[in-house]
């Protein structure tokens, strides 16, 4: 719903290719939403939205690990704004994927498989920090956060002499110019799903989060939405995973956030299932990799919490 504040927001109807085009040249694309938008991100940063199993410091810490059994422990509000913000990344990231797919692949379509399959996370972050990563996923969404400087995107430095290593800068400094600061700017890249780092096309973003409490005291909060898996097939589906980190302490984990699938689906679910052939003595020595193998690390280093 439009509100006096979009009024003078304008559509880019070719919003996918200017994304696509700055990720290949930047490795990082500026969007800008509208304001309706925009307040539901606002209100998820609200240190009052969240309950004191999140936001109490002492709480958390004296609480077990994955305190928060599901979503429905959360007040109904949190719950709302979650999803709605959640539809919105996926909304985003699903175009941009398909379009990023067919500029890196030679992949063909058939006509009867042109819908969208997503899997997503939206991972809340409170006062937690983040090692230098990539994202497992093929493109994260994020807002600057409520505290200036502390996501940061790190690049290769060749002009030093020996080895080249990274160099950070604020994402603050990569926010384009006019609109006043109350227009948020979000940022979208690729991560080591669709992209590598020796791609000379297109490259993930190596970047950070530093959270040191300074003298305002500010509670630093933000959200990322990693589009998880992407496939096109006969029908829409969504699913939505649901992660909240606290004082560098993971307190919810819910697989079943939003789960929007199709009778169809289920059904071809049910078939492989009876088709799988029953496993022998000899197991396998093959495993999927975690899904947050490169996310999040608040030691200082790649890796799961």
């Amino acid at each position: 719903a439009r509100d006096e504040g979009d009024a003078g927001f304008v559509h880019d109807v070719d919003w996918v290719d200017r994304v696509c085009t700055q990720i290949r040249t930047k490795r990082y694309a500026r969007i800008c939403m509208p304001r309706a938008y925009q307040r539901i991100y606002q209100r998820l940063l609200t240190p009052q939205t969240y309950p004191p199993s999140v936001n109490d410091r002492q709480i958390v810490l004296d609480s077990p690990k994955l305190a928060i059994a599901s979503h429905e422990e959360l007040p109904a509000d949190l719950v709302t704004l979650s999803k709605d913000w959640a539809g919105i990344c996926e909304h985003l990231s699903k175009h941009v994927t398909q379009r990023l797919l067919r500029l890196t692949t030679t992949m063909e379509i058939p006509a009867d498989c042109d819908r969208h399959q997503t899997h997503g996370m939206l991972r809340i972050s409170y006062n937690s920090s983040a090692g230098p990563h990539f994202d497992n996923s093929f493109v994260s969404i994020m807002g600057p956060g409520t505290v200036r400087g502390a996501l940061q995107f790190g690049f290769l430095d060749n002009s030093a002499e020996g080895d080249a290593d990274y160099q950070y800068f604020p994402c603050e400094h990569f926010r384009a110019g006019g609109g006043g600061d109350e227009n948020i700017q979000f940022f979208m890249f690729a991560g080591v799903r669709l992209a590598s780092p020796l791609s000379k096309d297109f490259q993930p973003l190596f970047h950070k989060v530093i959270y040191e409490k300074g003298p305002e005291d500010v509670d630093r909060i933000n959200t990322i939405y990693f589009l998880r898996r992407y496939e096109m097939g006969e029908y829409d589906l969504e699913q939505t995973e649901l992660e909240i980190h606290a004082w560098n302490r993971t307190v919810l984990v819910d697989r079943s956030f939003v789960q929007h699938i199709p009778e169809a689906h289920l059904q071809w679910q049910a078939e492989q299932k009876a088709a799988v052939t029953p496993p022998t003595a000899c197991a396998s020595d093959e495993e999927d990799v975690p899904l947050n193998l490169f996310d999040w690390s608040s030691d200082g280093q790649p890796g799961a919490l």
